[in-house]
């Protein structure tokens, strides 16, 4: 007896378009660039939310060599039936592809500039996800990546630790980092806020150094994306609740 394998249409006939991407999404970006020979590095985190149509609108907070920047932007964008993405944003003109996965939950991302190479992703932000200050608490665990400079030198730097929130805009927490082959571990305290539109920002010293941290709440608060820059350092990098709700 001969037998043949009969796949459901319904399973080959999934297809993507604009409409697959809707809402609003936490995102984070790196890149990397060298301008006039020297290395100049950017971590990026922000919330975009698409309408459906291919229009999207967002708010970034842009770390470019230690400083931060906070602004509004906006753009097109094009699904096609494969999933893959084209699209512009303004008002800085620059031309992405990008990919989208899980039914439209999730997308990766390059942009076209050139001498520029930025990479990174988003998730969406469930409708369920209530943000407040009062409404972040607990702690989590983290990893970012980065680079530290100083001394006309960038050096790579990778860290991990946990983060715990009070619920009352108290912020603690412990790391270890390595860069340049140096493991370094330490302690932190601080503050946060987080507004309704699940953007917020910390303030924490390490060693009687500050740093700032921006993040965006995803996930029904379990998990958040980050940049954080202080002390010659910029990382971006995710946490995720340890015990998760």
């Amino acid at each position: 007896m001969i037998s043949t394998f009969v796949f459901a249409p319904a399973a080959l006939g999934q297809q993507c378009s604009n409409a697959t991407l809707r809402g609003a999404y936490a995102y984070s970006l790196d890149a990397i660039a060298t301008v006039d020979g020297k290395t100049v590095t950017d971590a990026q985190i922000g919330r975009v939310v698409f309408d459906g149509n291919g229009k999207f609108t967002g708010v970034a907070a842009s770390t470019v060599n230690n400083v931060i920047s906070v602004g509004d932007f906006a753009g097109e964008y094009l699904v096609g039936s494969d999933c893959t993405m084209t699209g512009k944003s303004t008002p800085a003109g620059v031309d992405f592809d990008a990919v989208v996965a899980n039914g439209g939950a999730d997308f990766l991302l390059v942009a076209r500039e050139a001498g520029i190479t930025r990479s990174g992703g988003g998730s969406r932000i469930e409708s369920q996800t209530v943000c407040s200050t009062a409404a972040l608490s607990g702690a989590y665990s983290y990893q970012g990546d980065g680079a530290l400079t100083g001394n006309g030198s960038v050096i790579s730097i990778s860290e991990i630790g946990t983060m715990a929130f009070d619920g009352r805009g108290g912020l603690k927490g412990v790391y270890s980092a390595s860069a340049g082959g140096l493991v370094e571990r330490s302690e932190y305290t601080g503050k946060y806020e987080v507004a309704a539109d699940c953007t917020g920002n910390a303030t924490f010293t390490v060693g009687g150094e500050g740093y700032v941290m921006n993040f965006i709440v995803e996930s029904l608060a379990n998990s958040l994306l980050f940049s954080e820059t202080g002390g010659g350092i910029t990382l971006n990098g995710g946490a995720a609740r340890q015990f998760p709700r």
